[in-house]
């Protein structure tokens, strides 16, 4: 490969920006592979599953059994790309108000959580400000439910000193109309968030590029 087009050069000279999906991959994985062969591998690895989005939602498994993948080339890329995800939450967090439920779902969930295959269920601690102080993951589930207890929620919620919450979970079916379950849970927690002090202000339901929030449909 000439030097001008290895992709470790190309970074050091232009900036990750300017590399191409096939050569960040190549860059993660290839260890002490000759460059040329760490590309071929990146986009094959591409191809296999179509691109970054459907790599990124892939499982240990699939990816080990992969093209020139291995348990350990899994474990590299999977660690990155949930980096990448909790940087990307970081610095929305680090300067966001909620102020309508919009601010949630665009710069919360849709970044991270649309792209998961299973349920789970998230608490969103705010200040008496609503400003965000932090996104817990109270529970993770099947391919259709995530419970959380009232307790779970507010357990986190005395933890981070939180003033208040905002519910919120994903459909992996893309659908975010809300089940009879949904509902009877959101109400339990509701209640049990007044009795504590710490008001529930929303539970929004994240679908693939929809959402419902409860509370504008009256819910709560």
């Amino acid at each position: 490969m000439p030097a001008d087009q290895h992709p470790r050069r190309r970074l050091e000279e232009y900036g990750a920006e300017a590399l191409r999906d096939a050569e960040l991959l190549a860059i993660i994985l290839g260890g002490d592979q000759p460059a040329e062969d760490a590309l071929r591998m990146g986009e094959r690895l591409l191809s296999a599953f179509g691109g970054l989005a459907e790599i990124s939602r892939a499982g240990f498994e699939e990816l080990s059994d992969a093209p020139g993948m291995s348990p350990d080339k899994a474990a590299v890329l999977l660690s990155t790309a949930e980096l990448g995800r909790r940087l990307t939450t970081a610095r929305r967090e680090e300067r966001i108000q909620i102020q309508h439920p919009t601010d949630v779902v665009d710069l919360l969930l849709m970044p991270r959580y649309r792209a998961y295959d299973t349920e789970r269920m998230l608490a969103i601690m705010l200040d008496i400000r609503n400003r965000v102080l932090r996104v817990v993951e109270v529970t993770r589930g099947g391919l259709d439910s995530a419970e959380a207890s009232p307790r779970d929620i507010f357990r986190a919620a005395c933890k981070h000193s939180a003033a208040q919450v905002i519910l919120a979970h994903n459909h992996p079916s893309g659908d975010p109309e809300p089940s009879a379950s949904d509902i009877a849970v959101t109400r339990r927690i509701v209640e049990a968030g007044k009795t504590l002090g710490i008001p529930v202000l929303d539970h929004i339901i994240l679908g693939d590029g929809a959402w419902v929030s409860l509370k504008q449909r009256g819910v709560m």
